[in-house]
């Protein structure tokens, strides 16, 4: 099966967990670290969930999973050790148009949670459509190596970039190749040996170099009005 891959909004939006224990423990730390607001049902909780219910940082509801649970949610992750209710979650999911990921049982998710990793504002997922999470995990593995922690920084910097571009640079043409320049300029290597001043300045050289093709395209649009003039 072929899914259609996409990254979730979730801030704000009210998620839920079925089940106590570590997968469980899991998701919710993923789900929080996107911004959700989490519920929580299950008889028993892991020390941890305990805490974060206690510290008021997920809702919590002490008991077997009821339909009602569903109430209000955009997403619901299924993470018990009963087949039944696994099953009874998603059965409960599609009646409401919930999103539902039943964890290890992709055939009953209308959502299934690639591997991923983050650096900073870059997020790489992995899917294999279920067939073979640990091929995804190995995958990970091998991106992680790849792409480090100068990514983030990089991206920090990309930001603050584009904001100065679109505020000063009007040309819509010049933002876009200064944009690719940065993203294939020697930075990130820059960075990734520690040579932060380096890379600092060699960022700054390529935005000053936009504004002054900005400037000189201006002088060039003046000289011609000018010209223009004295000819008429």
């Amino acid at each position: 099966m072929r899914y259609y891959p996409a990254f979730l909004d979730l801030r704000g939006k009210r998620c839920a967990v079925i089940g106590g224990g570590k997968v469980a423990e899991r998701k919710v730390r993923a789900l929080l670290q996107a911004g959700a607001k989490v519920y929580v049902a299950s008889p028993d909780l892991t020390p941890a969930l305990a805490r974060m219910a206690h510290q008021g940082r997920i809702a919590y509801r002490r008991g077997p999973y009821e339909h009602l649970d569903l109430d209000g949610v955009f997403l619901v992750v299924a993470a018990t050790n009963r087949p039944f209710t696994q099953k009874r979650v998603a059965e409960d999911a599609a009646r409401r148009n919930v999103l539902c990921n039943v964890v290890d049982a992709p055939e009953h998710s209308s959502l299934i949670v690639p591997a991923s990793l983050a650096r900073g504002d870059l997020q790489i997922a992995i899917s294999t459509g279920g067939a073979s999470p640990a091929l995804a995990q190995k995958l990970r593995q091998q991106l992680e190596k790849r792409y480090g922690v100068e990514y983030a920084q990089f991206l920090r910097w990309m930001q603050a970039a584009r904001k100065r571009l679109l505020e000063r640079v009007s040309s819509g043409e010049l933002r876009a190749r200064t944009f690719h320049r940065l993203a294939g300029s020697d930075i990130l290597r820059m960075l990734r040996s520690g040579r932060q001043k380096m890379a600092r300045q060699r960022l700054e050289k390529i935005l000053e170099s936009a504004r002054n093709r900005k400037r000189a395209r201006r002088a060039r649009k003046a000289h011609k009005a000018h010209k223009a003039k004295k000819i008429g």
